[in-house]
């Protein structure tokens, strides 16, 4: 996929709808500080394609660092907040850039992210303990 940056009306037309749907998600979830530190199983679409893939979540610091895969290169750097945890993403084997605004609740994480080409998905991760979901 061949990285195309994103007109300023494609970027705030994308924060706006990824704010709208955790303003919604907020009053439907129970937030947390701060994600669980380990493992986690995420299911999606994108482009209308359904995908499991692993999500490993690790402290740095103040932030977290949270890194996808395999088959994906992407990782990321996470600044939590309030029960939200917001996600710059960059692939390792391409260069192209997203953003993510988790939820975090009692093991699991719900996401909306984009990838810059003004398309928003939604993702759910939740823990796993022993290889299987919590």
């Amino acid at each position: 996929m061949r990285y195309t940056p994103m007109s300023s009306t494609t970027f705030a037309r994308t924060a706006m709808t990824i704010l709208l749907v955790f303003s919604v998600l907020s009053q439907a979830v129970g937030a947390q500080a701060v994600p669980s530190i380990g493992l986690y199983e995420c299911e999606g679409t994108q482009n209308g394609v359904a995908y499991t893939m692993p999500l490993k979540v690790e402290p740095l610091g103040e932030t977290v660092k949270l890194t996808w895969g395999p088959p994906s290169t992407l990782i990321g750097l996470g600044l939590p907040h309030q029960g939200y945890l917001a996600v710059a993403i960059v692939s390792r084997s391409t260069g192209a850039v997203g953003v993510a605004m988790y939820a975090i609740s009692a093991c699991r994480l719900t996401v909306a992210w984009a990838r810059g080409d003004g398309t928003i998905d939604v993702e759910n991760c939740r823990t796993l303990q022993q290889g299987k979901p919590a």
